[in-house]
């Protein structure tokens, strides 16, 4: 049965690469500048990922980057540790093709140099490759310098390297601004959960008649701690408002303090999945599809998740767990299950990080999901 597995893998693999090659030859024929053969290569190759299978993370093109000096560069593509730098069709194939063919694996190693410092991935693990449509090459950086094959072909030998690199290597590992554009409050993700947990929260607010809840409870202790923060108004923060109540579609104005709970309560759940999808070997997966999402949510907000992996005290304390079991659960359910699947194209090995880089994981959450003029006056 294995064998028989592993053949039908290979056979998959083979038949995507050569429908790729044909693909990329129609794509670099019809394509008039670098841009169309990017978009148009990507989009080829998510097709492909889709058959075989392959996690596939989108908002990976044109990625900003900083370095080391704080100016910002755009990285062609980045899929996870593989780093494309396309130039422009048939471009390898002309006059003075060496010096742009070095120019474009220059910029290769400066965005893995960049990549590294944001993932926190040492840039020895990155893959570099340049690529015009017809040609292609393969580099890393070990013992960081950077070493480089041979210009080939793109055929289909280099078609099924590429496409087992995806599978092995191309998703991103877990970061701050991978999963500010993924799950961040701006993202689809964020726009559809914030102003569920919002209308949570407004509901649960006492009035006359209604009994009290955990919600409830929670909320009126963490507005009796942290009120006068809650309670500074000022222009930054009425914009700001104004932007994520028309992304959202979500009057927050109407009721800041309970936005700001809300806002908290999303980044905190943000922080215990990342922490719980970090876990090795754990009993219980925060990701498993064929538990209750429900079950999964309250192990997670228990802190039973974190004691079966021998973590205890983690949750001590916590303002943020009133929504596992609000009775507005059912609402919030469809959007907390976006979110969980949101974030399965990524990589939460933390033991492929610089020690650095985990420990500025959660504060960079917190710091990329608010903004600065938050921050100052806002921390709870």
């Amino acid at each position: 049965m294995a064998k028989d597995t592993r053949e039908r893998d290979v056979m998959d693999f083979r038949a995507s690469a050569r429908q790729l090659v044909g693909e990329v030859g129609e794509i670099t024929a019809g394509s008039a500048n670098e841009q169309n053969l990017r978009y148009g290569i990507e989009g080829a190759l998510e097709r492909k990922c889709s058959v075989l299978a392959i996690p596939w993370t989108p908002y990976q093109l044109d990625r900003a980057v900083r370095d080391e000096e704080g100016g910002i560069g755009f990285v062609d593509v980045v899929h996870g540790a593989i780093i494309i730098e396309y130039e422009p069709p048939h471009c390898f194939n002309e006059g003075r093709s060496a010096a742009r063919v070095q120019h474009a694996k220059d910029q290769a190693v400066d965005y893995a140099v960049c990549m590294a410092r944001e993932e926190g991935r040492p840039v020895g693990e990155y893959i570099l490759i340049v690529w015009d449509g017809i040609h292609i090459a393969f580099g890393d950086i070990p013992d960081g310098k950077a070493r480089w094959e041979r210009l080939q072909p793109f055929d289909q030998g280099s078609a099924e390297r590429l496409l087992r690199l995806l599978h092995e290597q191309g998703r991103p590992l877990v970061h701050p601004a991978i999963l500010r554009q993924l799950i961040g409050p701006n993202s689809n993700i964020g726009a559809e959960l914030i102003p569920a947990l919002f209308r949570a929260i407004r509901v649960a607010i006492p009035t006359k008649g209604r009994t009290q809840t955990k919600t409830t409870l929670l909320y009126k202790e963490w507005r009796r701690l942290f009120g006068q923060a809650v309670g500074i108004q000022t222009e930054k923060l009425a914009a700001y408002l104004a932007t994520q109540s028309r992304q959202h579609a979500e009057c927050y104005c109407e009721d800041i303090p309970a936005y700001l709970f809300a806002l908290h309560t999303y980044i905190a759940v943000v922080a215990k999945i990342v922490a719980a999808m970090a876990l090795p070997n754990v009993a219980r997966d925060v990701g498993d599809p064929t538990t209750p999402l429900q079950q999964r949510i309250q192990a997670l907000e228990s802190g039973r998740l974190f004691a079966d992996a021998g973590i205890t005290n983690m949750l001590t304390g916590d303002f943020f767990s009133w929504y596992a079991d609000d009775a507005s659960w059912q609402a919030m359910e469809a959007p907390f299950r976006n979110l969980i699947v949101s974030l399965s194209g990524v990589s939460f090995d933390l033991a492929r990080k610089q020690p650095d880089s985990v420990r500025d994981l959660f504060k960079g959450i917190y710091e990329v999901f608010v903004p600065r003029e938050l921050r100052r006056k806002h921390t709870v």
